[in-house]
């Protein structure tokens, strides 16, 4: 936790108070499903579920923005970080995609100076994966419709 030190301090306080031995129920409880495999059961099956949608949204992402969009595809993880051809203003293209109801995160949202980088981060993990393949077309919409500076066809 950040926070200012005080702060800390009363939080600290409270909570030695209120949980000096953590909650037992809980730690038997994780405790059980960590030794019968039900844990790494879950971890196999969300990382299976994980890989399929990375896969669709690659596909998708090489069919509707190839030549907008570099990356690498990653071993693991829930998200996909690309890099934006520099004819594009990412940030522009943010704004537009958002009006289609599809988002992304620019570049700008992970620099501490919040300045515009030509990178775009996008996340897999909450959506199907036709749900990724539709946001990648709306994505692809809001790029056609931010170069011309018409607005976009909505959709919902």
């Amino acid at each position: 936790m950040v926070a200012p030190e005080p702060l800390l301090d009363r939080i600290v306080q409270l909570r030695t108070v209120t949980d000096r031995q953590g909650d037992l129920a809980v730690e038997c409880a994780v405790a059980e499903m960590l030794e019968d495999g039900e844990v790494q059961r879950h971890v196999r099956r969300m990382r299976r579920s994980y890989e399929s949608r990375r896969a669709s949204l690659v596909a998708a992402l090489r069919t509707h923005l190839g030549s907008a969009l570099s990356f690498e595809v990653p071993s693991g993880g829930v998200a996909l970080w690309t890099r934006v051809a520099l004819d594009i203003d990412v940030d522009r293209w943010a704004e537009r995609a958002l009006s289609l109801k599809v988002a992304f995160a620019p570049g700008r949202e992970f620099a501490f100076d919040r300045r515009s980088r030509p990178n775009a981060r996008l996340t897999f993990a909450r959506q199907t994966e036709s749900e990724l393949q539709d946001g990648v077309r709306r994505m692809a919409a809001a790029l056609r419709a931010s170069r011309t500076g018409s607005a976009p066809i909505r959709r919902v």
